[in-house]
């Protein structure tokens, strides 16, 4: 559960950008949803950070959804030797997605990040599109402090062949980028307008033109 109406968006030098979408709080766009509905729909959509919520009903403990969910996350952390203890509540739970121009994409959370990075295809009008899923170790089994005593073992890596299901919202935002590109080479396309909103976008495009049309 994210609220999209307090995303903050930030535009840098040379076509980088960033926003930070707060987690644990519904979009008021939704009307008016209980602390406990919001908390559900955090261990739907974010079963990895999150874990599995258990049987019966989530206590809150007169918690808001947001700070429950900062709760979980230290919790969960802690247990597996992760140390974020020196994080803000917001960097512990809130979404910080970064684009790297011209192509890299940093989705950033406490205990896991994703990477998205896109690549000319072989032929004019193709691309490839590939999708990196990173998750924090614990500190070695040798080491001092928290995660002391936690055995990192063997590095797990998993390769999605291509077309696989992963994620719903990683499975609508990889289905819909097909339909975005063959949209963008419609000869009915002159210009496109950007809103407000979309000011990262205007920010990559205008680098882009300042590359191509130099």
């Amino acid at each position: 559960m994210m609220d999209d109406v307090h995303t903050t968006y930030q535009v840098f030098e040379r076509g980088h950008s960033m926003m930070q979408i707060p987690l644990g709080v519904a979009s008021p766009r939704l009307g008016s949803l209980s602390d406990e509905a919001v908390a559900e729909a955090l261990h739907q959509n974010y079963g990895t950070m999150f874990g599995d919520r258990g049987n019966g009903p989530i206590e809150l403990a007169d918690r808001s959804a947001r700070d429950y969910a900062v709760a979980r996350v230290r919790d969960r952390c802690l247990d597996n030797g992760v140390d974020i203890s020196n994080l803000r509540d917001d960097q512990v739970i809130d979404d910080f997605h970064f684009l790297a121009f011209p192509n890299l994409v940093f989705n950033t959370h406490s205990e896991m990040h994703t990477l998205f990075r896109a690549r000319p295809g072989v032929v004019p009008g193709k691309s490839s599109f590939d999708f990196f899923l990173f998750h924090r170790s614990p500190s070695s089994a040798n080491g001092e402090g928290l995660g002391a005593g936690h055995a990192k073992g063997p590095l797990d890596h998993v390769d999605y062949p291509e077309g696989s299901r992963i994620t719903e919202v990683l499975d609508q935002d990889l289905d819909g980028i097909a339909r975005v590109h063959a949209g963008l080479l419609s000869a009915g396309i002159d210009d496109v307008s950007f809103a407000d909103f979309e000011c990262r976008l205007t920010a990559m495009h205008t680098e882009l033109d300042n590359y191509l049309f130099a």
